[in-house]
C-alpha cells in the first residue's frame, strides 16, 4: 500500500512538473505569435529549443530548423553563432556523436572568435563528454582539464568546479581507475550537499558513485545510491535520466545473479529510451537483455537482442561497445555449435581491438617522446652546469698562477682577460640573438602550418556540408509542400557555404609561405601550368588522399586521377616516377 501511494505521488509530481514546463512553452509560443521582427523571433525560438530538446528532441529539432531558416534571412554580418552550439547539443542528445563533435568544434571556434569565454568553455565541456562517448579518452581528458582551468581562472565558484570533477571522474571510471574516479565524485558530492539548488547535480553524482560501488562489487551500497538518484529523476520528470539509472540497476541485479529483477529494470529502461529517442542507451539495454537471455539459455532471443544492439552501435559509431557486442555474440554462436560464425565474430573483434590498441600505442609513443625530450633537456642543463663548474675551477688555478708571476704579469693577463671576456660576451650576445631569431622563425612556421591545416580542414568541412545540403535538396523534392517552403532557403545556403576562390587564395597564401613559393617553382618547370593544376599539386604536396581531394574540388575521384596523370605528363616525369614524391622535393 505504501509503495502504491509513493508511486501515485511520484506520478502526480511528474505530471505537475510537465505541466509547468508546458505552461512556459505555451507562454513562449504566445509571445512568438506576437513577435514583430526576425531578431525577436529567433530569440524566442532559441528559448523554445532549450525548453524542449532534452525531453522532446523531435520538437526541439523543429525549433532548431526554424532558427536556421530565420538566420539565413538576416544580415550575413549578423550570422548566428549560437546555431552551431544548438546543433551540437541536439546531436549529442540524440547520440549522433560524430555530428555532435563536428558542430561543437565549430561552436568553440565561433565563440573564441567573438571573445565569449563562458560559451566557449561550455562548448569545450560538452565536446569532452562527446569525446568520452566516442572512446577518445585522451582528447576528452584534455578538454575537461582545459575547462577546469578556465573555471578556476574565472573564479566561477565551487559548484562549477564540482561539475568538472564529475566529468574527470567519468573518464577515469571508463578507464577503470575506479578509486580515482570515486575520489573525484566524492569531492563533487560534498560541494553539492552544501549548496542549495544543486539537487539535480547531487542526484547525478550519487548515481556515478553507485556505479563505482557496483564495479567494486559493493552491491548493497550501489543499490542504495541508485535508488536515491532514481527517486529524484522520477519526481523531477527526466525520462532519459531515469532510464539511465534503471539501466544501471538492471546491470547491478544481473551481476548480483538476480535475473528476474535485472530483466524487469532493463525492459523499463528500454521502453523509455525507445519512446524518447536515445539510441545509445537503447543499444545498452538491448545488450543487457541479450546477456540475460544468454544466461537463461534462450540463445535465439539472445542473438536477436545482440543483432539489434550491434545495428544501433554501428549507426552511431560506438566502437568500444561494438567490440563487447561482437565478443558476446561469438560466445552465443559457439554455444549453438556454429563455430564458423563464432570464429568470424572473433576475427572481427580482434581486428577492432587491434585498431584501438594501435591508437593507444601512438599516444604512448607521443608520451615517451615528450619524456625523452624532457630528459635530454635536463641532461643538457646538467652538462652546462658542469662546464660552468669546470671553468670556475680553471679560473681559480689561472688566478693563482698569475699571482706567482708578479704584479706586472698580472696586469698583462688582466688586460688580456678583459679583452677575452669582451670577445666572449660579443659571441654570447650574437648567439642569443641568433637563437631568438631562429625561435621566432620556428614559431612563424608552426603558426603557418597550423593555419594551413585549419584552412584545409575548413575547405573539407565546407564541401562536405555542401554534399549534405545537396542530399537534403533531393529529399525535399519528393514533398511539394516542403519543396515550396525550403527550396529557396537551401539554394541560398548552398551559395553561401561553397568554398570559392577567396578560400583558395587564403589557402594558397599560407601554403606558399610554408612550402617556399611552391607555385612559382611549378611555373619554372612548366610556365603554362593552370591555376587548377597548381591547386591539385598543392593538395598532393600535403599528402591528401584522392577521395579527400575529390571532396574539396567537388569532383569524382576518377576526375582527380585523370588530372594527376595529365599533370605528371606536363611536368615531364617518367612513367616510373612518383608524382607525390617529386612534388615533395620542391
Amino acid at each position: 500500500m505504501k509503495f502504491f501511494i509513493s508511486l501515485c505521488f511520484s506520478f502526480l509530481f511528474f505530471i505537475s512538473a510537465l505541466g509547468q514546463n508546458t505552461q512556459k512553452v505555451d507562454s513562449l509560443l504566445n509571445a512568438l505569435s506576437e513577435a514583430k521582427d526576425d531578431t525577436e523571433k529567433i530569440t524566442l525560438h532559441k528559448s523554445l529549443f532549450l525548453k524542449t530538446y532534452e525531453k522532446e528532441p523531435a520538437v526541439g529539432k523543429q525549433y532548431l530548423d526554424s532558427i536556421e531558416a530565420i538566420s539565413f534571412r538576416m544580415d550575413p554580418n549578423e550570422s548566428d553563432f549560437d546555431l552551431t552550439w544548438y546543433k551540437g547539443l541536439y546531436y549529442k542528445r540524440t547520440s549522433n556523436f560524430p555530428l555532435a563533435e563536428t558542430w561543437l568544434k565549430r561552436a568553440i571556434a565561433n565563440f573564441e572568435s567573438k571573445g565569449d569565454i563562458n560559451s566557449r568553455m561550455r562548448a569545450i565541456n560538452e565536446l569532452g563528454n562527446v569525446e568520452r562517448k566516442m572512446g577518445k579518452y585522451k582528447e576528452a581528458m584534455n578538454s575537461i582539464q582545459l575547462v577546469l582551468k578556465l573555471k578556476q581562472e574565472l573564479n566561477l565558484g565551487e559548484v562549477e568546479i564540482a561539475r568538472s570533477y564529475v566529468s574527470l571522474g567519468n573518464i577515469h571510471g571508463v578507464l577503470q581507475n575506479v578509486d580515482l574516479s570515486t575520489e573525484y565524485f566524492k569531492k563533487a558530492e560534498a560541494i553539492y550537499e552544501r549548496n542549495a539548488g544543486a539537487e539535480e547535480d547531487l542526484a547525478k553524482v550519487q548515481g556515478n558513485i553507485g556505479l563505482n560501488h557496483r564495479k567494486k562489487k559493493n552491491y548493497s551500497e550501489a543499490l542504495s545510491y541508485y535508488k536515491k538518484t532514481l527517486a529524484y529523476f522520477d519526481k523531477a520528470g527526466y525520462p532519459i535520466k531515469k532510464a539511465r539509472v534503471l539501466h544501471n540497476i538492471n546491470v547491478l541485479y544481473r551481476r548480483w545473479d538476480s535475473l528476474p529483477q535485472a530483466e524487469d529494470y532493463a525492459l523499463q529502461s528500454l521502453r523509455l529510451t525507445q519512446e524518447f529517442n536515445n539510441p545509445g542507451l537503447e543499444a545498452k539495454n538491448l545488450l543487457s537483455l541479450a546477456k540475460i537471455a544468454h544466461i537463461k539459455g534462450d540463445l535465439r532471443l539472445a542473438l536477436d537482442y545482440y543483432e539489434k544492439s550491434i545495428a544501433i552501435n554501428k549507426e552511431i559509431e560506438q566502437t568500444p561497445h561494438l567490440i563487447g557486442n561482437y565478443k558476446s555474440i561469438a560466445n552465443v554462436y559457439a554455444d549453438l555449435g556454429d563455430f564458423k560464425k563464432a570464429f568470424e565474430y572473433r576475427v572481427i573483434t580482434s581486428d577492432m581491438e587491434a585498431r584501438l590498441y594501435k591508437r593507444k600505442n601512438v599516444d604512448k609513443v607521443n608520451e615517451l617522446e615528450v619524456q625523452y625530450a624532457t630528459e635530454r633537456k635536463e641532461a643538457e642543463i646538467a652538462l652546462q652546469q658542469q662546464e660552468i663548474k669546470t671553468l670556475n675551477e680553471e679560473v681559480k688555478v689561472s688566478n693563482l698562477t698569475k699571482t706567482l708571476y708578479g704584479i706586472g704579469m698580472f696586469a698583462f693577463l688582466a688586460i688580456t682577460g678583459l679583452l677575452y671576456f669582451g670577445f666572449k660576451q660579443r659571441i654570447k650576445k650574437n648567439r642569443i640573438a641568433r637563437e631568438k631569431q631562429e625561435a621566432i622563425y620556428k614559431q612563424e612556421i608552426a603558426f603557418k602550418k597550423k593555419e594551413l591545416t585549419s584552412q584545409t580542414l575548413h575547405l573539407v568541412q565546407k564541401n562536405t556540408f555542401i554534399e549534405e545540403l545537396k542530399s537534403n535538396l533531393e529529399r525535399i523534392k519528393e514533398s511539394p509542400e516542403l519543396f515550396k517552403i525550403e527550396f529557396r532557403r537551401l539554394i541560398m545556403l548552398l551559395k553561401k557555404e561553397k568554398a570559392e576562390d577567396k578560400d583558395w587564395e587564403v589557402f594558397k597564401s599560407y601554403f606558399s609561405e610554408v612550402h617556399n613559393n611552391f607555385d612559382l617553382k611549378l611555373k619554372e618547370i612548366y610556365n603554362e601550368i593552370t591555376e587548377k593544376e597548381i591547386r591539385l599539386a598543392s593538395f598532393l604536396r600535403m599528402n591528401l588522399s584522392t577521395k579527400e581531394i575529390a571532396s574539396m574540388l567537388n569532383v569524382l575521384p576518377d576526375s582527380v586521377l585523370k588530372s594527376k596523370y595529365r599533370l605528371k605528363k606536363k611536368l615531364k616525369l617518367e612513367k616510373e616516377d612518383d608524382l607525390v614524391s617529386f612534388l615533395s622535393t620542391l
